[in-house]
């Protein structure tokens, strides 16, 4: 079945543009059906609500150049994922390569942090909520895949080639220990 499966693959491929057109066209519509189930999940196919989405903890120990840092993010979540736009998909069959790009107009994040340590000389830091909205946010992905042992495509590599945004809004609480600074830093 995976053999025949690719087989057909690879003759669409061999049909010419069209085909691939109608493939992204595909991935597209598929793409947009999925925003509505990204807030509830899918759970007979046990795929957990993914807007918001919970970030596991994050503990970093920054020590490049002239900073030297401790960072730990809890209690993190992204909300607007769901609220994506598809600009473009691109396949190509024969490789079995896919193409994202996607466009968020904002999506936000809030979570608890507390950094400790020095950027030069100055030193930073703060304990309390964070909050961060990033504004157009442009994500650019590429995908290989492959047909498994049942004839399912599967991802086998993901990779995400490009992030860019127009803007970001940040808030520390208490950073630098509230005041004045924090407020020029936020």
């Amino acid at each position: 079945v995976a053999i025949m499966l690719r087989n057909f693959l690879l003759l669409l491929f061999v049909v010419g543009s069209l085909a691939d057109e109608s493939v992204n066209n595909y991935i597209k519509a598929t793409l947009e059906n999925m925003k509505s189930q990204m807030p509830n999940g899918i759970p007979e196919l046990n795929i957990p609500p993914l807007d918001p989405l919970p970030i596991p903890n994050i503990n970093l120990n920054i020590n490049e150049g002239a900073a030297k840092l401790t960072l730990k993010l809890d209690s993190t979540k992204v909300n607007g994922l769901s609220k994506f736009t598809t600009d473009s998909v691109t396949t190509d069959l024969q490789q079995l390569k896919l193409g994202l790009k996607l466009n968020l107009h904002e999506i936000e994040a809030q979570g608890v942090y507390d950094v400790n340590g020095k950027v030069i000389i100055f030193p930073i830091y703060g304990k309390g909520r964070a909050f961060v909205k990033a504004h157009n946010v442009r994500v650019g992905a590429v995908a290989s895949l492959t047909t498994n042992a049942e004839g399912y495509l599967q991802m086998t590599h993901f990779q995400l080639d490009k992030i860019a945004f127009d803007k970001v809004d940040l808030l520390l609480e208490n950073i630098l220990g509230g005041g004045n600074l924090a407020n020029v830093i936020n």
